[in-house]
């Protein structure tokens, strides 16, 4: 009994330590298993009640934070059971009520439910009979006036009288400003569709998991990702950096998928690197007394692979050895995180995980809102506070001088939310499209094209079609950031470099926030200066550019420009060598022997600060041989050997 206290008092503490680090779904996980062991003693010991309410507390807030919104409608219902219980034992207590910004349950949901696409609203008709039982009278609020403008709020009693349409709004607009709205999840899963998305900031890398709607797959999707959590979660202390800005995964069922080898749990990268597909047999796991081990060397060989293809590390080998070299280790860190097993202990039917068993007892309300309130309710509720005008307080960013500050090189302090990646780069499309040089095209009366050379025609393509998907036609707000970097060196005046990669200026940088920038970078060595200084004129002209692909195996002459496949750009940084500084972002694009062409009239110019720095930095570049791709790939098949021998 004593035992079983101590191991809930630790998982306990430990769904709160990820909570706290933002690892959100490492703590439902943690906490669902928790709930899972209170309620299997409550015939025996009827003070596990407290215990129950509370951890069901804390799940809701989770389930705000993920997006779950029929897990908060289950913990929320079985909080409030058990809420009369525990009233009169705090109320003796004098227990003083949480000041967490998301205790106002009813408010945050409601805000929450601003997120929903149309299909959803339509799902969510089901639910105000539900809503208002529970006490979420806000939410059903929210529900009646997406369907049925102000007239079905004041026919339901919801305005008192006197209140306004544009009262409406303006309340509408200020739940959608509210500063709580930043730690919610920002999209909604109601499992009413044929797949489930689940999203986690880990590592500063946004984890986009899509799993066939399927119980047993939805749990495993749902184990694999606070597994990832939990084995990433002292990582940001580690010598291991991401290379990317999102990994996918799609959970889909065995028999759906066309690379499933027969066993319980599979996996294999997408041809155009966009996501990596698992495939789950749910027949495997029915009855199956040792589904365990075979879940965790599944998730132990995925955890290797997506370390080794998305995060680069000094010591590979190592840090594989410190993360799952404890084979008794990752067994423990997957018992708290089995949804299969213990979700089952929580939901007494698998129905109660969804949505169904309340779209089955209830009819729609009606939809009378006209085409034009919709489409004003749904501006207005996506709005966001407004930007701070030009020379109304606004600041340029400032770069530091001097040794960077140890407290940013220990983050030690900084949770998994704080940290991002930020960049448009897909680091294995462009190592397979084998970015070559540049090349332009300029015609009178027709925006220059400025364009990338790859050797790889697939991959090449599947690059810019990402980056459609993700900017549009035009990269309106400059999230590809492009720079022109000339005059690097006096033995080739005409050469220079380009890099390309996220831009800091848009990464809207909290405090305390620590931001990783990928770029990559190529040089032109003694071109022809004439065609640079004729795009350079006609971006001058245009006040724009296309931004496109071009596929050449070898020579230029050969290539085939695609400029109807390009995105449209406005912003291209075109600057000296001269003019970075040491903690410039375009100080990547410096080498140790580059001697920047530096006028007569400069003093003190920034680089050679910035070049002193670089030159310092050498002999570690040198040494430190994990960094190389190819030494990493060699690292990492190593590290599959040992997990397959262990």
């Amino acid at each position: 009994h004593e035992a079983q206290h101590r191991l809930e008092a630790c998982v306990a503490g430990l769904a709160h330590a990820y909570s706290k680090a933002g690892l959100y779904w490492a703590a439902y996980c943690a906490y669902v298993s928790l709930l899972s062991m209170l309620m299997g003693r409550l015939d025996k010991d009827r003070d596990v009640k407290t215990g129950i309410y509370r951890v069901c507390g804390e799940l809701t807030l989770n389930c705000l934070r993920t997006g779950n919104v029929p897990g908060f409608l289950f913990f929320f219902r079985l909080e409030k059971i058990f809420k009369t219980y525990v009233e009169e034992e705090a109320n003796s207590e004098g227990e003083a009520k949480s000041k967490n910004g998301l205790d106002d349950r009813d408010g945050c949901l409601a805000i929450l439910l601003l997120e929903a696409t149309d299909e959803q609203k339509d799902t969510l008709s089901y639910l105000p009979t539900l809503l208002e039982g529970l006490g979420l009278t806000t939410c059903a609020m929210i529900v009646y006036l997406m369907h049925q403008g102000q007239a079905g709020l004041r026919e339901e009693g919801f305005l008192p009288k006197g209140v306004s349409d544009e009262d409406v709004w303006e309340m509408i607009s200020q739940m959608a400003q509210q500063p709580v709205r930043s730690e919610m999840a920002g999209f909604l899963e109601l499992r009413d569709s044929a797949t489930v998305t689940m999203k986690s900031d880990c590592m500063g890398v946004q984890w986009e998991i899509e799993a066939t709607n399927i119980t047993i797959i939805v749990r495993v999707a749902q184990s694999f990702l606070g597994f990832i959590e939990s084995a990433l979660s002292t990582s940001l202390n580690a010598d291991i950096m991401p290379t990317t800005s999102t990994i996918r995964l799609h959970f889909v069922d065995a028999k759906d998928s066309s690379h499933s080898n027969g066993q319980m749990i599979s996996f294999q990268e997408d041809e155009n690197n966009d996501f990596f597909e698992v495939a789950v047999d749910p027949e495997k796991f029915e009855g199956s007394i040792e589904y365990m081990t075979e879940m965790r060397d599944a998730f132990v060989e995925v955890f290797a692979h997506l370390v080794g293809t998305y995060m680069t590390a000094h010591d590979p080998e190592a840090y594989l050895d410190r993360v799952i070299g404890s084979e008794e280790g990752f067994r423990r860190a997957l018992i708290f995180n089995d949804m299969v097993t213990t979700a089952t202990n929580v939901f007494s039917e698998e129905s109660e995980e969804t949505l169904s068993p309340h779209i089955e007892s209830y009819e729609p309300i009606a939809k009378t809102a006209t085409t034009g309130f919709k489409a004003k309710f749904k501006l207005v509720s996506k709005s966001v506070p407004p930007a701070t005008p030009p020379g109304k307080g606004a600041k340029e960013i400032e770069f530091g001088k001097g040794d960077i500050p140890k407290e940013l090189l220990e983050p030690t302090n900084i949770a998994h939310r704080q940290r991002r990646v930020v960049s448009p780069i897909n680091t294995r499309k462009w190592d397979r499209a084998k970015w070559s040089g540049c090349g332009f095209i300029s015609a009178p009366g027709l925006p220059p094209v400025f364009g990338l050379i790859f050797t790889n025609e697939r991959a090449a393509l599947s690059i810019f079609e990402e980056w459609r998907n993700r900017f549009g036609n035009e990269d309106v707000n400059n999230d590809i950031r492009i720079s022109i970097v000339r005059q690097l060196s006096h033995r080739d005046p005409h050469g220079y470099g380009v890099t390309i990669g996220g831009n800091f200026a848009n990464a809207n940088m909290r405090e305390l926030e620590f931001a990783v920038m990928i770029s990559r970078i190529n040089f032109m060595e003694h071109p022809n200066p004439q065609n640079l200084a004729v795009l350079l004129a006609a971006y001058d002209e245009f006040g724009g550019y296309i931004l496109a692909p071009i596929v050449a195996k070898s020579d230029l002459a050969d290539g085939r420009f695609m400029p109807e496949l390009g995105l449209g750009k406005r912003h291209l940084n075109v600057r000296s060598a001269w003019e970075i500084g040491e903690h410039d972002p375009d100080c990547v694009v410096l080498k140790p022997d580059h001697e920047p062409i530096i006028p007569p009239d400069v003093e003190n110019p920034p680089v050679v600060k910035a070049l002193e720095r670089i030159r310092a930095r050498r002999p570690l570049i040198d040494t430190n041989k994990g960094l190389n791709r190819a030494e990493r790939r060699r690292e990492k098949a190593k590290g599959k050997r040992k997990i397959k021998s262990g």
